[in-house]
């Protein structure tokens, strides 16, 4: 798709998320990653975690063992999107003062 950032570093740069992260409301963002994946390294999670972490935003982070890129296991499938529909209800659709209480303690 993009190549390497060597062969695209333009491609690399326009699709960075790094310059929007600035302002992100914390408990609004819920990090997934399968740790075999060779798409999306894991290093370039734990750089993004780095810099919410710097700049003092909250979220949730769920790590896959032994996952690629598409969670391709129906069991990791299933996970996740219970993960991601109570994420969801919890967080974004309703009232986040009580969870973000249970979430920073």
């Amino acid at each position: 798709y993009l190549g390497t950032p060597k062969e695209n570093p333009e491609g690399y740069r326009l699709s960075s998320v790094f310059p929007w992260l600035k302002g992100l409301p914390s408990h609004k963002l819920y990090l997934v990653h399968g740790i075999a994946d060779d798409n999306v390294l894991f290093q370039n999670s734990v750089e993004l975690m780095s810099a919410l972490q710097n700049q003092g935003t909250q979220f949730r982070l769920m790590t896959y063992p032994g996952a690629k890129h598409g969670l391709s296991s129906p069991t990791q499938r299933k996970h996740v999107f219970h993960l991601i529909a109570d994420f969801f209800q919890r967080q974004i659709a309703g009232d986040c003062a009580s969870t973000c209480k249970e979430s920073t303690a």
